[in-house]
C-alpha cells in the first residue's frame, strides 16, 4: 500500500469521526438575543415582585421572617410562673459591683472593686464550654457546673498600675463601645471590640465616684449619677451636659428610664398611664398639676387664626403624651432612701417620694413595674415598698420577706407582671405579687449570704443574672455572678 492511499484512509477516517461528533446545529444570532431578553425581563418581573412585596411588607409592618426574642418575650408574658434554675458561675475575688450586657447577652461585662473590667461570652458560659473544676463547685449547688469563658480583661482609670474601682457599668448593645465611672468623677468610654480596652474619650462633670450609668434607648445620650448628689444628661455625640438633675438629696444609687408600652421591654397593656394625662386627656398637665390649673392653661391657649389653622398638618398620634414621654420619664433613687421622679426636658422635679415613717433611711436600688406605673424600692428593714406615680406620695403596698433576710438591695420585675424577683442578703425570691394569703414568694436556689448589686433578666426572659456586691458601701459579698435559666410555664 503506498502512501497516498494511506493518507487517503486517514482522511476517511477523519470524515467518519467529524460525523460522529459533529455539533447541533447552532441558533441564528437573532433567536439567541430574543431569548436573552426573555430570561431578562423574567428576572426584572421577579425583581420587581420581590420588591413589591417588600414594599408592602414595610408599609404594613409585617415581616415574614419570625422574632425569636419577641416570640420567647410573649411567651414571658403569658406564662402564669417561672422555673428559674442556676446553671452558671464566675467567682471572682473581689466585690462585683457593676454588670452590663450586649444585645441578646451575647457579652457580659463585669466591674469590681480590684479596678478591672472583664468580658465574658454569656452563649459560650451557659452552653457549658468550660466546666466549673471540683474545687470551685463546691460552694454553689448541685445544678450549677458551667464557669464563665472570660475573653478579655482590662483596667480602668488613667493609670495601669493604679487602677479605679468600677462603680459603674454601660455598654452598647452591639458592644462596640463600654462607658466607666472612675473615682476623680471621669466617666471613660472604651473601645470594647477593636483595640479592646482603649481609652477613646473621657466625660468630665463630676467631682466624686460615679456610682450609676443608664443609657438611653438610642444609645446618643447617658444619664450619670454620682456621690456628689447630681445627675447628668449626657450628649455622647459632644461629650457635653445637655442637663442637670440635683433633688438635695444623698448619694445617687440608682437610676432607671420609665418603660415605653409596645417596646420589647415593656408591655402593650391599655393601663399604660401617661405622667401628663391619659391619651384622651385633653390638657397633658391634668394627672401631675390638677385639672383646674390644666384648664386655665388650656383657656390661655390663643385661638389658632385661619392661616395657622391652614398650616396646621395631622400627625399618626406623634404628640400623644405616650409619645412626648418616650424615653424622658425617668427616676433617681438616693441612697439615703429618697426616690425622685424626673422628666429631661424640665430642670425641676417632677415628685419626690420621702422614706415612709418608721423606716431605715437607705436604699440601693429600685425598678419600674412592667406597666410603668409603680416604682419598686428596696429598703434595709428587709421590705420592698411600691409607689404608684399616680397616687399620693405614701407607698400603696409594702411586700414583706422573713425577719432575718437581711436588707433587699436588688429588685426585678418579670415580663408578666405577677411576680417580683427580690435580692436579699440571704437569698434571692420570687416574690407573687398577686398572693394575699400564705407564703407569698418561693427561693431561687444559688446565693446565699452576701449583698446582692445586680439582678438582671434579659429581653426574651430566657436568662437571668444575679451579682454580689456591696458597690462601694458597707456590706459583705459572695464575690460571684450566677446566671440562670428561665422555664416560662403556660
Amino acid at each position: 500500500m503506498d502512501e497516498s492511499e494511506v493518507e487517503l484512509g486517514l482522511l476517511e477516517d477523519d470524515d467518519v469521526e467529524m460525523e460522529e461528533d459533529e455539533p447541533m446545529e447552532e441558533l441564528p444570532e437573532e433567536k439567541v438575543e430574543e431569548e436573552e431578553e426573555i430570561d431578562i425581563d423574567a428576572e426584572n418581573e421577579e425583581d420587581e415582585l420581590e420588591s413589591s412585596n417588600l414594599q408592602e411588607l414595610l408599609e404594613t409592618g409585617v415581616n415574614e421572617l419570625e422574632d425569636p426574642i419577641r416570640e420567647f418575650r410573649e411567651k414571658a408574658v403569658q406564662a402564669s410562673s417561672y422555673d428559674i434554675t442556676p446553671t452558671v458561675a464566675i467567682p471572682m475575688a473581689t466585690s462585683i459591683n457593676a454588670c452590663a450586657f450586649t444585645s441578646g447577652l451575647r457579652w457580659l461585662f463585669t466591674g469590681g472593686e480590684d479596678g478591672y473590667i472583664r468580658k465574658y461570652d454569656f452563649a459560650a458560659s451557659v452552653n457549658g464550654q468550660l466546666p466549673l473544676t471540683v474545687a470551685q463547685k463546691h460552694p454553689f449547688v448541685d445544678t450549677i457546673v458551667n464557669a464563665g469563658v472570660l475573653l478579655n480583661y482590662f483596667t480602668n482609670g488613667y493609670e495601669v498600675d493604679k487602677p479605679s474601682p468600677v462603680y459603674s457599668l454601660a455598654v452598647h448593645t452591639q458592644g462596640l463601645w463600654a462607658l466607666s465611672g472612675v473615682n476623680n468623677g471621669d466617666i471613660i468610654m472604651y473601645s470594647t471590640r477593636h483595640q479592646e480596652g482603649y481609652p477613646i474619650t473621657s466625660l468630665k462633670k463630676h467631682t466624686a465616684p460615679v456610682s450609676i450609668l443608664t443609657l438611653h434607648s438610642e444609645e446618643r445620650s447617658v444619664l450619670s449619677g454620682s456621690w456628689d448628689r447630681d445627675v447628668h444628661l449626657w450628649d455622647l455625640e459632644t461629650g457635653n451636659v445637655k442637663a442637670t438633675f440635683s433633688a438635695d438629696s444623698g448619694q445617687v444609687s440608682h437610676i432607671q428610664y420609665r418603660p415605653v408600652p409596645g417596646t420589647i421591654t415593656g408591655t402593650e397593656s391599655d393601663d399604660m398611664e401617661s405622667l401628663f394625662g391619659s391619651p384622651v386627656s385633653r390638657s397633658p398637665c391634668e394627672s401631675l398639676f390638677g385639672e383646674e390649673e390644666a384648664k386655665q392653661k388650656d383657656e390661655e391657649k390663643e385661638p389658632l387664626s385661619k392661616d395657622d389653622k391652614n398650616q396646621v398638618t395631622v400627625s399618626n398620634d406623634e404628640n400623644t403624651p405616650e409619645k412626648q414621654e418616650e424615653g424622658n420619664v425617668f427616676y433617681s433613687l438616693y441612697i439615703d432612701g429618697i426616690l425622685a421622679l424626673w422628666d429631661q426636658r424640665q430642670p425641676n422635679v417632677i415628685s419626690k417620694y420621702p422614706v415612709p415613717k418608721g423606716v431605715p433611711p437607705w436604699a440601693m436600688s429600685a425598678s419600674w413595674a412592667v406597666d410603668g406605673n409603680s416604682i419598686f424600692v428596696g429598703r434595709r428593714n428587709g421590705i420592698v415598698e411600691e409607689f404608684n406615680v399616680h397616687g399620693p406620695k405614701e407607698p400603696v403596698r409594702v411586700l414583706r420577706m422573713p425577719a432575718n433576710s437581711g436588707p433587699v438591695s436588688a429588685v426585678c420585675p418579670t415580663p408578666n407582671g405577677r411576680y417580683l424577683v427580690t435580692g436579699s442578703y440571704d437569698n434571692v425570691r420570687l416574690y407573687d405579687l398577686q398572693k394575699t394569703s400564705g407564703i407569698n414568694f418561693l427561693i431561687i436556689s444559688g446565693h446565699h449570704g452576701g449583698l446582692v448589686s445586680t439582678i438582671f433578666t434579659e429581653p426574651s426572659c430566657r436568662f437571668m443574672i444575679s451579682a454580689s456586691g456591696n458597690r462601694g458601701w458597707e456590706g459583705t459579698t459572695t464575690e460571684a455572678l450566677l446566671g440562670y435559666v428561665i422555664n416560662s410555664n403556660p
